[in-house]
């Protein structure tokens, strides 16, 4: 069997048997039938694993970030300040004033000693629709905005950009525009970024940590998109300690051990603060029952480690790529098997199991649940 075909025939199985895409073939190096039995789909990961990791009744203090603020600040978390929640119906500030209109961002701006900003949606992934101001221009009859990216923005232009209404946006959280930690900027890492920390509960509560990046993203960008080429760079979860970096496959399939924009050297370097960063995720994932595996987000700052957010949907792919593979015998495999997660098998029966669409599984239930009454 030729190159060519064979290639064909590793696809094909993978794609059917195991739902793996060619570009997560690309992505993650496979070549060959048996190691598509160590590497978690997205497919399989979104559609069926990471359902049986979260307790429905507990999920949305995680998904929406305005109750996360909430819940996280009230029990001691050290969070951005946050000041307000733009929404068309109920917005407010932290201080009693309507934010539900452009004109209400003035009026408060007139009010207070804020220069810098961020807008971001209180529900969504990915970063979209995240907004970072660098610098407020406030005059006697105008305002403009910097950019985290450089543009320039009239009140107008800044409110054009916000997203409420698409993909299910519903209001956006106004929060302190938080400053790179010196250590980092010195470096040469002054790019957008964020650490992701995973976490799991064992069925004693207690915590551990299953694997820990930090995705830094491209020049000029507001925030740091893995869908835009940032890049995904591995940490030792016991030193803090930068390994080599991926972007995803339609970027480039080589590693980085610099910054592809600054030549800026990442591999090697020890990240700042790094045991009290761990503990705010050990921390958080104790205490937020019902919810099995979390990815953490954490800034650090010159004044400690920040919690930004906790996720229960996660960029799979470029955690994934760090590892033998999630399904490959370890830690990833053994919290997955031990909360009883349907794992892809590579038989047919669990593709046909699985591609059930879930209104029919939901009658299904239901009429067997009937069945007995």
């Amino acid at each position: 069997m030729g190159t060519r075909e064979n290639h064909g025939y590793v696809e094909d199985l993978a794609r059917s048997d195991w739902w793996l895409t060619p570009e997560e073939l690309i992505h993650y190096g496979i070549d060959r039938v048996d190691m598509c039995q160590d590497f978690l789909s997205f497919k399989a990961w979104d559609r069926v694993v990471r359902r049986v990791l979260t307790e429905e009744s507990w999920s949305y203090v995680l998904d929406n970030k305005w109750w996360f603020d909430l819940c996280y600040t009230n029990q001691g978390f050290n969070l951005p300040q946050t000041y307000g929640l733009l929404h068309p119906v109920a917005g407010h500030f932290r201080s009693g004033l309507l934010f539900r209109e452009p004109e209400h961002l003035v009026d408060w701006l007139r009010e207070v000693d804020v220069n810098n900003f961020v807008l971001k949606p209180v529900a969504g992934g990915a970063s979209m629709g995240v907004l970072v101001v660098r610098e407020v221009k406030l005059s006697t009859d105008d305002v403009s905005f910097l950019m985290q990216d450089g543009q320039r923005l009239s009140l107008s232009g800044l409110w054009s950009g916000l997203k409420i209404g698409f993909r299910g946006v519903q209001g956006y959280l106004l929060q302190e525009r938080l400053n790179l930690h010196l250590n980092l900027k010195a470096s040469g890492l002054d790019f957008p970024y964020s650490l992701r920390v995973v976490t799991t509960v064992d069925p004693d509560g207690e915590p551990h940590i299953l694997i820990s990046v930090m995705y830094v993203g491209r020049s000029g960008d507001m925030v740091n998109k893995w869908e835009e080429g940032a890049l995904s760079i591995y940490v030792d979860r016991r030193t803090g300690t930068l390994g080599q970096g991926r972007t995803l496959p339609r970027f480039g399939t080589g590693w980085y051990s610099a910054h592809p924009d600054n030549g800026a050297s990442f591999e090697g370097l020890r990240l700042p603060d790094w045991d009290a960063a761990i503990q705010i995720c050990l921390d958080a994932a104790r205490r937020t029952p019902g919810c099995r595996m979390v990815c953490w987000e954490v800034l650090f700052t010159d004044s400690g480690p920040r919690l930004i957010e906790g996720n229960l949907g996660f960029g799979l792919t470029m955690l994934q790529v760090h590892t033998p593979g999630f399904l490959k015998d370890g830690d990833f495999r053994d919290c997955l098997e031990g909360v009883g997660a349907d794992l892809p098998d590579g038989t047919r029966g669990w593709v046909r199991r699985n591609s059930v669409p879930p209104l029919r599984k939901f009658l299904a239930r239901q009429k067997k649940r009937l069945s007995w009454l």
